[in-house]
């Protein structure tokens, strides 16, 4: 038998921040505050022209730091210690 790998069972590595955006706002903010570096769109529910616009507001933002730094150290943490 065949070993079948699951990798939504794995823990992503930890350089690696994603977000899912339906819209322009939650793409930015996801920069903003999270410091995301990769966007998810669902192909079926988000027209291409909202896609592009959601595309282009999560590549021209920057991490805003301040508050929002220790959040994104924990993101990147071990699961045992986010808590």
């Amino acid at each position: 038998m065949r070993q079948h790998r699951h990798l939504n069972r794995r823990q992503p590595p930890s350089w690696m921040r994603c977000a899912l955006v339906s819209e322009p706002v939650a793409a930015r903010l996801s920069r903003e505050h999270n410091d995301a570096n990769v966007i998810a769109l669902g192909a079926r529910l988000v027209e291409v022209d909202t896609a592009k616009a959601c595309v282009q507001a999560f590549l021209t933002t920057d991490f805003a730091r301040g508050r929002h730094v220790l959040r994104v150290e924990k993101l990147g943490a071990p699961l045992a210690l986010r808590r």
